[in-house]
């Protein structure tokens, strides 16, 4: 597509912070007064990119080849710095530098190079043929979410980081969990399709029905219900192949088999649990609501464990009512880091409206932390530090 076209149809002029992609799926509109009342983020774009892009645009456009060229100075890592200076690029815009055209592919060619930006080798691979970790095709109103998050400094991490005190940035708890049995990616996505399944599933599982002892009892149940709540206990689950064997309902148990009781749903029948995170994909995940895994059986598993050796954008909790989200909220220590300028985290609203979920009429993000509260960006994508706070 010809920029100077594009630059007509979305109206590019109104703002450096503007989202670029798939506007609809960021904002039901944006309009000159909706881009300029959106709070942004203050950061500092990166100099040495900034020359760069003077350089190769002074003959008055940005070729592939330019762009690539620009990614490749950045090194193993897009900053946050350089991001922004990429954002501007392909609006046609560099500081202190005179305006210019994108040729031909150069959009379609950048939205490719920035949603696999500072992802995993292995993630890459995973992902290269246009599916989910999960095995679902990945809508370009997806990718066009996580694309314009990036570009406005949205970062990837991963649970296990840690600061230069060897502390957990992102959580209090490691994620040690793979990517099998009930945490097994395409039973942890979710996705509308999945809500819709779910509610009009009519086969016969196991749900939690009391306890005896410090043992968690399981029951017969038939469908789903295509809702995500709270599920939480510390009883002891069975998971692994002895304690199936030797639990009180073994034959129950041996009936149903090692997958069912695994994949076992919460006390309502409901088959997630609200702990949910946002993987570097697009997707969204939620622990089964049986928090348990036979690597590690005495071990809740918390929203960490959703990573399974891969990166995370954000992290919190959902609540969905028979298909519809009703609530979503960001983890207090990613508010925390949000809200006090450490790190600008991907906003998910947007996310669920790009992949076609039913949300509650004013559905907006919520800060779990105590006393933290970051800016939100629907059109950026993004959550941040408020830029009022940060010049006090």
């Amino acid at each position: 597509m010809n920029f100077n076209v594009l630059t007509k149809a979305i109206l590019v002029l109104l703002l450096a912070v503007a989202p670029l992609f798939a506007q609809d799926a960021i904002a039901p509109s944006l309009s000159g007064d909706t881009a300029a009342a959106s709070p942004a983020p203050d950061i500092r774009p990166d100099g040495g990119l900034i020359r760069l892009i003077r350089r190769v645009t002074k003959d008055g456009s940005l070729s592939q080849a330019d762009f690539d060229a620009a990614m490749r100075d950045t090194g193993q890592r897009v900053s946050e710095r350089e991001m922004i200076v990429l954002r501007d690029a392909l609006q046609g815009k560099v500081r202190d530098g005179a305006d210019f055209a994108l040729e031909d592919g150069v959009l379609e060619h950048a939205r490719q190079a920035i949603f696999f930006a500072n992802m995993y080798d292995d993630s890459k691979a995973l992902l290269a043929g246009g599916k989910t970790f999960g095995g679902t095709p990945i809508p370009q109103a997806v990718r066009d979410v996580i694309v314009t998050a990036k570009l406005n400094g949205a970062i990837l991490y991963s649970p296990n980081d840690t600061n230069s005190d060897g502390e957990h940035k992102y959580s209090h708890y490691p994620s040690i969990t793979p990517p099998t049995e009930n945490m097994a990616f395409d039973w942890t996505e979710v996705t509308p399709m999945s809500l819709e399944a779910d509610m009009n599933d009519t086969g016969t599982h196991l749900r939690k029905a009391g306890q005896q002892g410090s043992m968690a009892l399981l029951e017969e149940t038939i469908g789903g219900t295509g809702s995500i709540s709270a599920e939480y206990d510390e009883l002891g689950y069975p998971v692994t192949t002895w304690s199936m064997f030797s639990h009180p309902q073994r034959d129950l148990l041996i009936e149903h088999g090692p997958e069912e009781v695994r994949r076992s749903r919460g006390p309502s029948g409901n088959r997630w649990s609200s702990n949910v995170a946002i993987m570097s994909d697009g997707t969204i995940h939620c622990l089964p609501a049986n928090r348990r895994h036979s690597d590690h059986p005495n071990l809740i598993l918390t929203n960490p464990a959703l990573a399974r050796g891969q990166q995370l954008m954000w992290n919190g909790h959902i609540r969905v009512n028979k298909g519809v989200v009703t609530y979503i909220g960001t983890s207090g220590m990613l508010a925390k880091r949000a809200g006090r300028g450490q790190d600008i985290f991907l906003n998910p609203v947007p996310l669920l409206k790009a992949w076609g979920f039913k949300v509650s009429d004013g559905l907006s993000l919520r800060s779990e932390h105590s006393s933290e509260r970051p800016a939100v960006s629907e059109e950026l994508a993004i959550q941040f530090e408020d830029p009022a706070k940060a010049q006090d």
